[in-house]
């Protein structure tokens, strides 16, 4: 019994003296090892993707207006045009909002060119071939629904897609500035079979982006010019 207790008296002083000689403070711990001290953190790759800032677009991108007035004086009494309109969904939704603001609205079909998107693109390579290994490398390297373009003015160049906001086209550019291309954006237009909306603005009457508006903050590149010849019969309607 005697061999016992000096055995547990020794052990208790041990651990006394490392505690208080041997053993770290808890405070000094805290003071070596801070949660705030300027330790380099590793960085993922998408959150280095997200932190990377584009750089300024081409020109198109800038500013674009909603839309664009060719009409002068103004307006009471008057029929005006407004397109044109890529579908007849966009249409539809024009006129519901023309009814909704008090016009009278009318579409219309005609043959035109209308604003699709902002085109980003890599221009032309030399050759087939070199345009061929910068789409392999592309594709190989996470980016989707790029194509060489075939013939024209723009052959042997990269399609990278094209982009009714604004936002998703620069997202596109950093992403592939990142690898190490530098992408252009230009405006691109279709032609063909387009569509108008024709409607007559009452005397005292006005005329809002907001009443033919139809997705609000999407660029649509729209104008707002006179009613051609047989179509002005419209703005008598209104009153």
């Amino acid at each position: 019994m005697r061999n016992l207790f000096l055995l547990l008296l020794l052990a208790n002083l041990g651990l006394l003296g490392w505690q208080r000689w041997i053993a770290p403070d808890a405070e000094d711990t805290a003071s070596v090892v801070s949660p705030h001290s300027e330790l380099p953190r590793l960085v993922l790759a998408d959150e280095a993707r997200s932190d990377h800032s584009p750089g300024p677009l081409a020109a198109p991108l800038a500013g674009a207006p909603l839309f664009e007035s060719t009409l002068s004086g103004d307006t009471d009494g008057r029929c005006v045009s407004i397109g044109p309109f890529r579908d007849l969904t966009e249409t539809t939704q024009a006129v519901e909002s023309l009814l909704a603001a008090g016009h009278i609205p009318k579409q219309r079909l005609a043959e035109g060119e209308v604003w699709v998107g902002h085109w980003v693109y890599l221009p032309a390579f030399e050759s087939r071939s070199a345009a061929r290994a910068a789409l392999n490398s592309l594709k190989k390297r996470g980016v989707a629904d790029s194509y060489i373009v075939p013939s024209g003015d723009e052959r042997n160049a990269i399609s990278l897609g094209v982009f009714a906001e604004r936002e998703r086209a620069e997202r596109r550019v950093a992403e592939v500035t990142l690898l190490g291309y530098a992408p252009k954006v230009a405006d691109r237009h279709r032609s063909g079979a387009v569509y108008w909306v024709d409607t007559g603005i009452a005397p005292n009457g006005s005329l809002s982006p907001d009443d033919f508006e139809t997705i609000p903050g999407r660029i649509m590149r729209l104008e707002v010019e006179t009613c051609p010849p047989g179509e002005d019969q419209i703005a008598g309607d209104t009153g």
